[in-house]
């Protein structure tokens, strides 16, 4: 089943049965299944299990915003992702940026 989500038991977080066929998107697959890893562990195994779907939803949306405002990651120089986009549209001609 290529792209399908799969839920073994309610509220439990889908596993995206995703097989790379095309070489270019083997670093794609790999990046997605990195974060998944990482919010099984931080989320879903330390916080769950869940009474409802809002309940999960709720984490997860509440994971993301920490993951993008307030986690600081190494590979791009120990600040948050949205620090290193804020920089990255600073460095754009003002006629680059989208309006």
């Amino acid at each position: 089943m290529r792209g399908s989500i799969h839920l073994s038991q309610p509220w439990e977080i889908p596993t995206p049965l995703m097989h790379v066929n095309m070489h270019c998107r083997a670093m794609d697959n790999a990046l997605a299944e990195s974060i998944i890893a990482l919010f099984k562990t931080e989320v879903t195994k330390l916080l769950g299990p869940w009474k409802s779907r809002g309940q999960l939803e709720w984490e997860t949306l509440k994971w993301v915003d920490w993951y993008n405002t307030k986690r600081l990651h190494s590979a791009i120089g120990y600040i948050t992702p949205h620090e290193a986009e804020e920089m990255f549209y600073e460095t754009l001609n003002p006629h680059d940026k989208a309006a």
